[in-house]
């Protein structure tokens, strides 16, 4: 098929590529635009410069899309292909690579990083070891029950001081005296002098009742968030409290008060139960209750709409 196709096109395949471009009115660039192509790369192809084009796989893709382009049989790309096309390159052995260079190319990065890693965090490590040892040594137990001191009372000095200020002397040594004392040689004996005599009416009368007058009392049988803000703006609770909570906070000042999931929720205010269901909007209570109040109703009330 080719000789016959060489016997009735005598040109080159390049010429009958400009006979074809040129019956069709296509200049260069419009072929190489068709072609998706570089116009100098068709320039090489119709001048048959294909030891510029590169590969041989390139020029048979671009000789053959060109062929199909302007209709020309692809049994001449071949036979073109067969005699002018450049020929493939040859390879070329190599020497081979000595085994021990081989060994140490490829495992020299990763003994460098061994060694690295080695250097830097061993020590590392030493260091610290060396610091935490240093550290439990230097450390005291916060719970450590302060040292006894015993100290010496004038009997004739304390019989006719009250018992407060007896306390309070006792209560007033500083540092420095406990130092002092525990360093001293010496022991010390301490000396207890009489306390005042009590009138057998005075004792006899049964210790005055803890008074709840001023103080707001929660009681919560279910787990409920609590904030208690006072007229200063303090907040003295904004947490959720458990199931079993209770608690008092003092009513010096004005509290506004917000209960979430009231279920089973006591308050009592100065001792008294109170009534906060007026207040509780989709099971949460919010009121407010004015300094010293004895009762919700004696406080001004802001109803919580969900």
């Amino acid at each position: 098929m080719a000789s016959e196709q060489s016997m009735l096109f005598p040109e080159s395949l390049a010429e009958r590529f400009i006979a074809a471009r040129e019956v069709r009115g296509w200049s260069r660039g419009r072929v190489a635009e068709k072609l998706r192509l570089p116009e100098h790369v068709v320039q090489w192809i119709e001048t048959e410069q294909y030891d510029r084009i590169g590969e041989r796989v390139y020029l048979r893709g671009y000789l053959t899309n060109y062929a199909r382009l302007v209709g020309i049989p692809i049994d001449a790309v071949a036979a073109e292909l067969r005699v002018k096309a450049p020929p493939p390159p040859t390879l070329v052995a190599t020497g081979q690579i000595p085994r021990s260079r081989y060994l140490i190319e490829r495992y020299s990065g990763s003994a460098l990083y061994l060694v690295l890693t080695g250097v830097i965090f061993v020590p590392l490590v030493m260091f610290a070891m060396n610091m935490g040892g240093g550290i439990d040594a230097r450390l005291t137990p916060l719970d450590a029950p302060a040292p006894a001191v015993a100290v010496a009372v004038d009997s004739d000095s304390t019989t006719n001081l009250p018992a407060a200020s007896a306390t309070a002397g006792a209560t007033s040594l500083g540092p420095a005296m406990a130092a002092t004392t525990a360093s001293s040689d010496s022991p010390l004996m301490a000396s207890f002098a009489m306390m005042p005599s009590v009138p057998a009416t005075e004792a006899a009368k049964p210790p005055a009742p803890a008074t709840s007058l001023g103080l707001l009392r929660l009681s919560l049988a279910e787990a409920s968030w609590v904030e208690i803000v006072d007229a200063d703006g303090k907040r003295l609770e904004y947490s959720t409290l458990p199931a079993g909570t209770t608690k008092e906070y003092p009513t010096d000042k004005a509290l506004t008060i917000l209960l979430g999931n009231t279920n089973g929720a006591k308050v009592d205010v100065a001792g008294q139960a109170q009534d906060i269901a007026p207040y509780n909007r989709g099971n949460v209570a919010r009121f407010k209750l004015a300094a010293g109040a004895k009762s919700i109703a004696t406080a001004s009330v802001e109803t919580h709409n969900g």
